[in-house]
């Protein structure tokens, strides 16, 4: 070799070797660990910041970032795998985190805006440019959130209103009194776990929310969702998981409807534009003819939009706005928010399928279960049953009408037109015909009584209950009905004799209704009065023993006068109910005494054959106890 070939031999390996020491000791910093030119590197080509540098290495050659205690962090690429402990490493993510190793330890996780952490399937991302962090838990395979989080879970907003929440696999899991504003909507826990975000494996078993892309669905009971200033319970009174879903709009983006057009779409249309007050619709029976076709032009005309005739977007998106709320369910309690009281009023329940309205305080919201179709608008109720007939199905207002004669059942609203002393009441007495009620009070012997006792009732039926008291051909009558926000009815006249309790007591009381759904069918509980009914009944009751000159201690539950004076066994309004009365009234404790002073005034009056069991003793110390729990 010649001299010169083995100098230039040389000075090439002396400059590479001075090259190699140059990167090493640029990607080196002494001691092992990553030099603030790698991370800066890291930064830039990588898009992944590595808080903490103490025991990591960085290979130009594999470009991977590890952690030489232990290969606890592998940085390739854009992803990022933890195989160990991280010894409390803090994760900033710029890019998506696909974390499919998942070693013992717990982990802060910083999401920067628009980086993703996928685990197992869910997708978590900052919801601004703020970004979201989060303290990871391998050993439970669940991340902890703060009260005020806010990020995209699965594509749908979220914001954490509590504290202690975590997510897991399942989805963002609720219990006790947590909540989460959830596409759009609360969704709180109400004693249950309630999981949010994803329908679990076990499909049709445990309580969840979840978004599919058009609707809010809930499973299961134990919570609510509540959008707007109304509330939606989903309940498992059938013994059979509830399902609810919210829908996002009544008619969805795709959907046309045309002449002739048949099916479910169809007959939603029919019914939107008889609860609108076309009643040129027609038959609602699923099938859009030319009645139908006549109906939507008119309407359409009165919404200042072109008369197509057809379900265009236009008249979809005008539908959508005047529909309100649409819910889909077999067994959920709707509730609406009244300001006024700052509480909310049970205003519609409905099991397998069967509407119970509770107060027509609710608008603007359509329901539609299995068995048909309800809508609240401003004063007037609707309520629609579905029918088969030769292969199709049609729907009437009004279960009790016949095939074709569909009409609007117009719940009377509370005008406050009379008063009893200084309690506004909804005066109804002139809608009831005398087969009601016997003309004039009066005893066996024709003679003319005075009212001397109250009864306290419950409807046990919820609103159907109520309705029964409103119905004229039942032959059951009640002097008052207070609905679960308070408003008193008054459909009897006192001077004359209801008939709410068994016997010829009725010739000698008053009877009060208050609407509460029975919640036990086996003991035949009730519900618990609503404060509003509470406050108007105990207000009511005071002014009729005034009127009356009836003292506090002749008010008794419908269940006393079952026990003891005869008629079909009853157990409402049941002792806590009934001891909110007597609270409100100022009974200190309803003796035996005080019982025996009313049959005795009943067998003065020719009342005999008094039934008079002394099982009622058990229910009087029970009411006597939940009493004292009052004060």
């Amino acid at each position: 070799m010649k001299p010169k070939n083995r100098l230039n031999k040389i000075m090439s390996t002396i400059v590479i070797y001075v090259i190699i020491m140059l990167m090493s000791q640029l990607v080196m910093a002494p001691g092992g660990e990553m030099s603030e030119a790698t991370v800066q590197k890291l930064r830039e080509t990588q898009q992944i910041n590595i808080i903490g540098t103490t025991g990591l290495s960085y290979d130009d050659n594999t470009q991977k970032a590890t952690h030489t205690s232990g290969d606890n962090i592998e940085l390739s690429g854009n992803n990022l795998n933890v195989k160990s402990d991280s010894n409390g490493i803090t994760l900033i993510v710029n890019n998506n985190f696909n974390w499919n190793n998942r070693p013992a330890g717990k982990y802060s996780i910083q999401v920067i805006n628009g980086a993703s952490i996928q685990m197992n399937g869910q997708k978590i991302e900052s919801a601004d440019e703020n970004g979201a962090t989060f303290e990871y838990d391998s050993s439970t395979n669940t991340i902890s959130t703060d009260k005020g989080d806010a990020f995209m879970y699965n594509g749908v907003e979220v914001v954490i209103l509590s504290e202690g929440i975590t997510i897991s696999n399942d989805g963002i899991l609720l219990s006790g009194t947590q909540k989460i504003r959830y596409n759009s909507v609360t969704v709180g826990s109400q004693g249950s776990q309630v999981y949010v975000g994803n329908v679990p494996d076990t499909q049709g078993q445990g309580n969840y929310v979840y978004y599919n892309g058009e609707s809010t669905v809930l499973h299961g009971e134990g919570f609510y969702v509540m959008e707007g200033n109304k509330a939606y319970i989903p309940t498992n009174t059938a013994g059979d998981n509830s399902e609810t879903i919210i829908h996002d709009q009544y008619f969805n983006d795709d959907v046309t409807v045309g002449l002739n057009t048949q099916g479910d779409e169809a007959m939603r249309l029919q019914a939107f534009l008889r609860i609108q007050g076309y009643d040129d619709v027609g038959t609602i029976d699923s099938w859009a003819g030319s009645s139908s076709m006549a109906a939507l032009k008119n309407f359409q005309r009165d919404q200042g939009l072109s008369q197509t005739g057809t379900l265009d977007a236009a008249t979809r998106d005008r539908i959508n706005q005047l529909a309100g709320s649409y819910v889909e369910t077999e067994n959920s309690v709707i509730m609406e928010y009244d300001s006024n009281r700052e509480q909310f009023i049970t205003s519609m329940r409905i099991q397998d399928g069967e509407f119970y309205p509770q107060a027509n305080t609710m608008s603007n919201i359509i329901i539609e279960t299995s068995e048909g179709m309800a809508a609240y608008t401003d004063d007037t109720y609707y309520e629609f049953s579905k029918y088969q007939r030769k292969g199709r199905t049609y729907m009437s207002l009004d279960k009790n009408v016949g095939f074709e004669d569909v009409q609007t059942v117009t719940r009377t609203p509370a005008e406050n037109n009379a008063q009893i002393g200084n309690v506004d009441i909804n005066d109804m007495t002139d809608e009831f015909s005398d087969s009601r009620y016997r003309d004039g009070r009066r005893n066996r012997l024709g003679q003319d009584v005075d009212p001397f006792f109250i009864v306290i009732h419950a409807t046990a039926g919820g609103q159907p209950g109520a309705d029964t008291w409103r119905n004229s051909d039942t032959g059951t009558s009640a002097h008052f009905l207070i609905d679960r926000d308070g408003t008193i009815h008054q459909l009897v006249d006192t001077d004359d004799t209801a008939h709410h309790v068994g016997g010829r007591a009725n010739a000698y009381s008053i009877g009060i209704e208050f609407v509460a759904a029975e919640t036990d069918s086996s003991t035949h509980t009730v519900e618990d009065f609503t404060s509003a009914q509470v406050t108007a009944g105990t207000a009511l009751t005071q002014q009729l023993m005034q009127q009356n000159n009836i003292a506090a201690n002749k008010v008794v539950p419908h269940e006393w006068v079952s026990w003891q004076v005869g008629g079909t066994s009853h157990v409402d309004p049941g002792a806590e109910n009934i001891a909110q009365i007597w609270e409100g009234i100022g009974v200190e404790e309803f003796t035996a005494q005080d019982g025996q002073s009313i049959l005795s005034e009943l067998q003065q009056n020719g009342v005999t054959n008094l039934r008079q069991d002394s099982s009622w003793n058990n229910s009087r110390e029970a009411a006597n106890q939940a009493l004292q729990g009052t004060k």
